[in-house]
């Protein structure tokens, strides 16, 4: 989780801890929390996912899916 974290806050800007305390950082932070929330849902609902899906037709599948996206939406793109 760690590496991930590192990544996400390198894709948004952040190389280091400091750099939070850069203004224009700030910008930034609420995506990459965004991004720490979806990732940390997406692990959280994984497991659940699966079993939920895992021996059901395809279309039930696809509808549990929509469902899950439904819950944990992506976070907003960039202006």
């Amino acid at each position: 989780m760690n590496e991930l974290l590192k990544q996400l806050a390198r894709e948004a800007g952040i190389d280091r801890a400091a750099d939070l305390r850069r203004h224009d950082v700030q910008q930034a932070l609420p995506r990459l929390a965004a991004l720490i929330a979806e990732q940390c849902a997406s692990a959280a609902c994984r497991l659940v996912a699966e079993r939920a899906i895992k021996g059901r037709p395809p279309a039930l599948s696809s509808e549990i899916a929509v469902e899950i996206r439904s819950v944990f939406p992506p976070p907003p793109e960039d202006p």
